[in-house]
Order: structure tokens, then C-alpha cells, then sequence
């Protein structure tokens, strides 16, 4: 009995956010109607409704004039931010198809838009557009630039910095003996 009350109240949590998204959209269709006919800013609707700020009547235009699917605007999955920037029409293929994804070792493999990595986000997207599979391979190639880059420039720092007449070490050090004197003849400058 209490596995059915259970599944019984996450059904009707289910179907009471699906409700208050529909009422998003109404409002947001509301909002569009107040600026398109009724001529209306977005300031100006805030002041009539001081509770809800501009950025949120904002994001409710964005409903109205279906720009956005309401549910990106509850997800906090790393690729909503891309999602979102997405043509409405892409938006709604996305939620529904699975987006091809280039590995790292060249590989081919499908994964839904709520299961992307941030780095996967960043690779697949750019902007309001998704990356070729080409496109995403060489997204891949930079990125191993910048951290070989980033790693070789890590060891290139010297593991101390010098403050007037004192030595602070970053990170365990050796050194040989001409780092020391090095280190001693900027100390004595």
C-alpha cells in the first residue's frame, strides 16, 4: 500500500509541475500581449507587479513568444545554458532526440542533452548553434592545446616568489646551485 501512495504522490508531483509550466506559458503570453498591443514595457510591467523583477517578466516574454521551452528554465543540467540559446524548434528536437557527441579517441556516441558533462556541453555548443561532429573534434584538439600549453607553462614557474628580502615557496622546491645563487642575488638586490 505505501509503494502505491508513494508512486501515487510522485505522479501527482509530476503532473503539478506540468501544470505550473503551462501557467508559465500563459503568463508569458500575457506579457506579450501586454508589450505587443497594449504597448507596454517590460519596466512598466514590473511597476504594475513590483514582486517579480524585470529579468523574470523577461524570461516570461521569452515563453510567450516561444523562445524558450519552460523547462529549460527549471533544469539545471551543465547544457541548459546551451540549450537554451538554441532556435525554439532545436530546443524541442533536443529534449526529445539524443545529440551525437565526438570522444575523445575519435569515437561516435549519442547522449540525451540532461546527460552531457560541462566540458561535453562546451564541446557540442557554440553560441545558438551545435557543433559538426568535425567541428567538435577539433574543439577537442584546442582544448588539448590549451592544457598541454597550461601544464607547460606550470612548470616553467619558478617554485618561489620574492618579496623584498624574504622567499616565499609556492611548492616543494630543488634547486640546483645555480637557481640558489640566482635566488640569493635577487634577494640582495
Amino acid at each position: 500500500m505505501k509503494l502505491q501512495n508513494k508512486k501515487d504522490k510522485a505522479n501527482q508531483i509530476s503532473e503539478l509541475i506540468s501544470q505550473g509550466l503551462e501557467s508559465w506559458v500563459k503568463a508569458g503570453e500575457i506579457v506579450v500581449e501586454m508589450i505587443d498591443i497594449d504597448c507596454m514595457s517590460i519596466s512598466d510591467i514590473e511597476e504594475m507587479i513590483p514582486a517579480i523583477s524585470s529579468g523574470v517578466i523577461g524570461r516570461f516574454e521569452q515563453l510567450g513568444r516561444k523562445q524558450i521551452l519552460p523547462n529549460l528554465l527549471v533544469s539545471n543540467n551543465p547544457s541548459t545554458r546551451y540549450l537554451s540559446q538554441l532556435p525554439y524548434s532545436e530546443q524541442k528536437r533536443l529534449m526529445s532526440e539524443s545529440i551525437e557527441v565526438v570522444t575523445e579517441d575519435g569515437d561516435k556516441i549519442l547522449i540525451s542533452h540532461e546527460n552531457l558533462t560541462s566540458f561535453q556541453s562546451r564541446q557540442v555548443f557554440k553560441g545558438g548553434s551545435i557543433r559538426s561532429l568535425s567541428a567538435q573534434r577539433a574543439w577537442i584538439e584546442s582544448e588539448k592545446s590549451k592544457r598541454k600549453q597550461d601544464k607547460e607553462d606550470e612548470e616553467c614557474l619558478m617554485p618561489y616568489t620574492i618579496k623584498g628580502k624574504s622567499v616565499t615557496f609556492t611548492k616543494g622546491a630543488k634547486l640546483d646551485a645555480s637557481q640558489l645563487a640566482n635566488l640569493l642575488a635577487n634577494l640582495t638586490k
